[in-house]
């Protein structure tokens, strides 16, 4: 499978479980192993009981974002790509390597410590210097393989045709992660009250604002009204005590003053 890899134009080095078999393997990050080096993996490391892993960086010309949380909110505030691998948990999709991407690593505690749900939950940043487990490679702790999460993969989709990955498209999951401690088991906020309310819509509003540009203010405040409405009680914008049912009329005009008042800050901070 190294060999395939290769083949493909992919640094791939052997692993065990997670753990690279191979010292120095940092530098096939920047290039490609030779085949003769490669063939000897493949002799000496063969599938099951080792894996394949794969060196992000330009060698590879891949990027990866490692979600290791079925946290819906995180799940929904990331970045997405034709081709994602998946594990135990979470989903890992795959960029065009971007040479200007900062590696970037947000962890929170998770509530449920078990074989899946584990002491910290987050998202993570793989380039130079990282590398990736593919499939077919068996994952350590569920004993099951490594998937890709759609018809598409390495060997059929063209890396080419992946956007790049870029710091910015991060914020509004780190800004999640970084205001949210705990999620429960079956990936739902912990989190509750009034600032919680607020916390929660003021992160998807970021997101839709910078991930979707072409999306008007209305749309955006009618969003988050009926994501108030359904997931609230009360919900945040016919509640009183919050400082938005003192500054406009109905909760639709309460709800975009919020976008407004978010759209202006992202602006003052140079993200959009």
């Amino acid at each position: 499978m190294f060999i395939r890899y290769l083949e493909m134009g992919f640094s791939a080095i052997p692993v065990l479980g997670k753990e690279a078999c191979v010292k120095g393997w940092q530098k096939w990050c920047m290039e490609l192993p030779p085949r003769y080096i490669v063939e000897q993996w493949e002799k000496n490391y063969p599938l099951p009981k080792y894996g394949v892993g794969i060196c992000c960086g330009p060698a590879s010309g891949l990027d990866a974002l490692d979600i290791d949380s079925d946290s819906k909110d995180i799940l929904g505030l990331c970045p997405r790509s034709p081709i994602s691998r998946k594990g135990a948990r979470g989903s890992m999709p795959l960029f065009l390597h971007n040479p200007k991407l900062i590696k970037v690593k947000a962890d929170r505690d998770n509530l449920t410590p078990n074989e899946i749900y584990k002491r910290t939950e987050g998202i993570q940043v793989l380039s130079i210097g990282n590398y990736f487990v593919a499939p077919p490679s068996i994952h350590p702790d569920t004993g099951r393989p490594y998937l890709w999460e759609s018809e598409y993969c390495l060997e059929n989709f063209s890396i080419t045709d992946l956007e790049q990955l870029d710091n910015q498209m991060l914020e509004p999951a780190i800004v999640l992660i970084s205001r949210f401690k705990l999620t429960r088991a079956d990936g739902t906020l912990a989190s509750s009250g009034g600032g919680g309310r607020n916390e929660k819509l003021a992160s998807m509003c970021y997101a839709k604002i910078v991930n979707h540009p072409e999306k008007l203010d209305s749309v955006i405040a009618e969003e988050l009204l009926e994501f108030d409405e359904a997931k609230h009680s009360p919900p945040y914008f016919s509640d009183k005590n919050e400082m938005y049912f003192r500054k406009a009329p109905t909760p639709f005009g309460r709800a975009m003053l919020f976008v407004s008042g978010s759209r202006a800050r992202i602006l003052r901070k140079g993200i959009i």
